[in-house]
């Protein structure tokens, strides 16, 4: 699958904005730098969401961060016409014949879809399968948004538990100016990293997986119809009106040229 590099991009550019504004004014950027702020509010977000999730769920962050750098466009115009191909070969040779078709497939629900047809399963069996298959799919999806929306939230939360200790320290070393500054700093700059993270980082990365995972479903949706439609034994001409209805006026365009241009050949 293709990669979609534009919310790294987005990330970069977020971070170069902010730097260049906080260069600005005669402050130097080591004004904006601390590391106390920094694991008040990274390391102590982290630190929730251990309490709040499972280690298995931990573990699965670098497999969220997968669907946001996916690129889920899919070529549905590619699909439909590999799928009236294949009802083609199924109402010529029979639904047997659908088993050397099954190993050229990459897509794994497409592929069980269509090893159920080859098995003989009854439809009420098959719809029950697939149907489970994509609740379960779209859970574990989500569970990715609720992450990064969790630590979202926990982050400004963290920045705030900051600014207060800052405003101790602060307060508590009113005598020394030297002191006094430094817990000035801490008691702004966590609730700046606590700000950004949130904002340009973990509630953006939410909100693609919950993009990304409309897309997926959406595509997996015209999968389940096309199966569907395998084993009910319609015809092409009937597979194509029903699966065009998730395309757009253009694709639609697209596929009718398409399979003009094939029936030609």
């Amino acid at each position: 699958m293709k990669k979609d590099n534009l919310s790294l991009i987005g990330i970069v550019v977020g971070v170069a904005m902010l730097l260049y504004a906080m260069s600005g004014g005669g402050t130097s950027l080591m004004a904006f730098i601390d590391v106390k702020s920094f694991v008040i509010v990274i390391g102590g977000s982290f630190a929730a969401l251990l309490v709040s999730f499972s280690m298995n769920e931990i573990k699965s962050i670098g497999k969220y961060m997968t669907i946001v750098t996916q690129d889920t466009n899919r070529d549905k115009i590619s699909f439909i016409e590999e799928i009236i191909n294949i009802s083609k070969k199924a109402r010529k040779e029979g639904m047997l014949s659908l088993e050397s078709e099954i190993e050229k497939m990459e897509d794994p629900f497409l592929k069980q879809g269509i090893k159920l047809i080859v098995d003989g399963a009854e439809e009420d069996t098959l719809i029950a399968i697939l149907e489970s298959e994509i609740e379960n799919h779209e859970e574990r999806m989500k569970q990715g948004v609720k992450f990064f929306k969790q630590w979202g939230a926990y982050a400004p939360a963290f920045g705030m538990i900051g600014t207060l200790v800052g405003l101790i320290q602060l307060l508590g070393n009113m005598e020394d100016i030297t002191k006094l500054v430094a817990g000035m700093a801490v008691a702004l700059i966590t609730t700046l990293y606590g700000a950004i993270a949130a904002n340009l980082i973990l509630l953006p990365i939410a909100d693609k997986i919950s993009l990304n995972i409309s897309k997926s479903i959406d595509y997996i949706m015209l999968e389940y119809k096309a199966i569907k439609c395998i084993r009910a034994g319609y015809t092409p001409k009937m597979i194509q009106e029903i699966l065009s209805t998730y395309l757009t006026e253009q694709e639609k365009t697209v596929l009718e040229t398409n399979m003009k241009n094939a029936k030609r050949n």
